[in-house]
């Protein structure tokens, strides 16, 4: 997933998600 987000041209940026935001597995997108 992370890969394809990289070079994905409205990815702002992106992370791992956080404890109250579903913990491992989850990776939260911002988008342009």
């Amino acid at each position: 997933i992370q890969g394809y987000l990289q070079g994905h041209p409205s990815v702002q940026s992106y992370r791992d998600g956080q404890a109250g935001e579903g913990g491992f597995g989850v990776t939260v997108v911002h988008l342009r």
